[in-house]
């Protein structure tokens, strides 16, 4: 091997670690923090409530007049009334839209009643879901999944079928 043929193979291997902890700095396989942040019920929580407990999790951050989140919602209802069956759990996080501003938690009571929303949510906005470690926040829908340990294992921004998350969920279980 030549000093030429070194080099390049030299220049290969630092990029693939200047990409491998690139990528380690990402979202994924981040845990979220845990902040205290009011319920829909109208009671603190802290977000380890309901994530990182042995279980994967899917967390939604919807918007109670946002066109897609309606869309996707009963989706959503549907995979938390199977959580025992999947060992799935399900958290929603209201934001109002489209400012991305504290929602108010009225307007996502009423919209959870008239849409037989039975799963737990929480209130936040934009500099929340920054706080999280989970950037800036794309747009709404915005699904996370979550691994057993709390761990980000991916992100989706607009509608995603909740037969995919399972699908996805099942397949990193065979892993």
């Amino acid at each position: 091997m030549n000093s030429g043929q070194t080099f390049i193979i030299f220049r290969r291997k630092l990029f693939q670690l200047i990409m491998l902890l690139a990528f380690s700095q990402s979202v994924v396989a981040l845990g979220l923090s845990n902040p205290a942040l009011e319920g829909s019920d109208g009671v603190t929580h802290h977000l380890h409530d309901f994530i990182g407990r042995g279980r994967w999790s899917t967390v939604v951050v919807w918007g109670a007049k946002c066109p897609a989140c309606l869309e996707e919602m009963p989706e959503v209802q549907m995979l938390y009334d199977r959580r025992n069956k999947t060992g799935i759990d399900v958290l929603g996080l209201a934001i109002d839209y489209p400012s991305f501003d504290f929602p108010d938690i009225q307007e996502v009571q009423l919209y959870e009643e008239d849409n037989f929303i039975t799963f737990p949510s929480l209130l936040i906005d934009y500099q929340v879901f920054s706080d999280l470690g989970l950037g800036r926040l794309k747009g709404t829908p915005t699904t996370i999944v979550l691994n057993p340990e709390g761990q980000v294992a991916d992100v989706h921004v607009g509608i995603v079928s909740m037969s995919v998350i399972e699908n996805y969920i099942n397949k990193q279980r065979k892993k």
